[in-house]
């Protein structure tokens, strides 16, 4: 809805927009058809809040001290010159969702050095913005999600009397991974997905047809007040041909890719040892991850990040297509993009540094389907 500048929650030089909550409900239980109602549920953010945006609700339910149900949802949104924050709100008695009571910010964070709009048009790239924010309880913590900065940040801590404070927060992932959300499995696993984007110009993601895809799944959990990370295991299920690699330092390992399906798992990685893996093509690295066991860092690309020494495995990497998930233990991921990669021609190569040997796993990937988007079609 187009509003007076003050109004708007999307503000710049293409948008004058505020953004309102709406409620779709499925007309059948292949959620295939749905009815959307004509008003909005929540038509503007809280007034005496200069808010920068208003968007991505998560919603929650609990059970009072009444013994009855009550449900919670938390809507992204900032305070200009402030930070980004998630709004609270519950719904009221016997409404069905549909009339909600504002409480408090359940959190609010802190903008970095960027200003709004002398540096940049986009709150979100100031942190005055929190997009798609989840929260949920994990392993006797909460943990807040919420994606910024074009990162994605998770948060731990304490949620008591409607509020959450905050004990630890990280990275969810280093690289090309934004805007995830979760859910629960029936056996109460804790699994997330994300928006894998692209990091080519536009003008070639306009001439390929296509643009950005999902991650793999990934389950989450909590290990002393800190987020862990690693793949869902129905990822497992994907797995082919193994073979059984050993690296020595000066006996590097080259392997041609008939298809761009694989896993490459590295059990082990002392203090002592630095494994470089390296995609190349025609003579050419066309992308790089070093582990640097004696300084305990990984290196990918421009990004430089903590290792964690002795975690097993120490890297489990996955390539389909244009498309890298790299996860090194369960504390750290990065999700990366290259792109030209041709079956066939295009080869892994892995090389170690250090003392001691270096073993490892390469599995062919199954596709999950032949008639989808995967690595059988090459993204250009």
């Amino acid at each position: 809805k187009r509003v007076p500048g003050k109004e708007a929650t999307i503000l710049d030089s293409a948008h004058n927009l505020r953004e309102v909550q709406m409620i779709a409900i499925a007309e059948d239980d292949s959620l295939v058809r749905w009815k959307k109602l004509e008003k909005p549920v929540i038509a503007a953010p809280p007034a005496g809040i200069e808010a920068t945006g208003f968007r991505d609700p998560c919603l929650w339910s609990e059970v009072g001290t009444d013994g009855n149900e009550q449900w919670f949802l938390i809507v992204g949104s900032g305070m200009r010159g402030v930070g980004g924050c998630a709004l609270l709100y519950r719904a009221k008695t016997g409404s069905k969702l549909r009339e909600w009571e504002y409480l408090h910010p359940l959190v609010v964070g802190k903008k970095n050095a960027k200003t709004w709009p002398e540096t940049t048009g986009d709150t979100v790239d100031s942190g005055e913005m929190w997009e798609c924010p989840d929260f949920f309880a994990l392993d006797r913590n909460h943990c807040l999600l919420y994606s910024t900065e074009r990162k994605v940040f998770w948060t731990t801590g304490i949620y008591s009397d409607l509020k959450f404070k905050p004990n630890q927060s990280g990275l969810l992932d280093h690289g090309a991974f934004y805007a995830p959300k979760s859910f629960l499995t029936p056996d109460g696993r804790r699994i997330l997905w994300g928006w894998i984007t692209e990091t080519r110009p536009e003008a070639e993601f306009q001439r390929a047809g296509w643009a950005g895809v999902m991650s793999l799944p990934r389950e989450l959990g909590v290990n002393d007040g800190k987020l862990t990370i690693k793949p869902a295991a129905e990822v497992l299920s994907l797995r082919s041909v193994k073979e059984a690699v050993t690296i020595r330092e000066g006996a590097p390992v080259h392997r041609k890719l008939a298809n761009l399906r694989r896993e490459i798992v590295i059990g082990n990685l002392s203090a002592k040892q630095g494994l470089t893996l390296r995609l190349n093509q025609n003579g050419k690295t066309l992308w790089q991850l070093t582990l640097d066991g004696f300084q305990g860092l990984a290196h990918v690309e421009a990004n430089e990040f903590k290792l964690p020494i002795g975690a097993a495995p120490a890297l489990r990497l996955f390539l389909d297509g244009s498309v890298i998930e790299a996860f090194f233990g369960e504390s750290e991921a990065i999700t990366a993009r290259v792109y030209g990669l041709l079956p066939g021609e295009a080869e892994l190569e892995l090389t170690s540094a250090g003392e001691g040997l270096i073993t490892g796993e390469i599995f062919e990937l199954k596709t999950i389907s032949p008639d989808k988007m995967s690595s059988e079609y090459p993204a250009a």
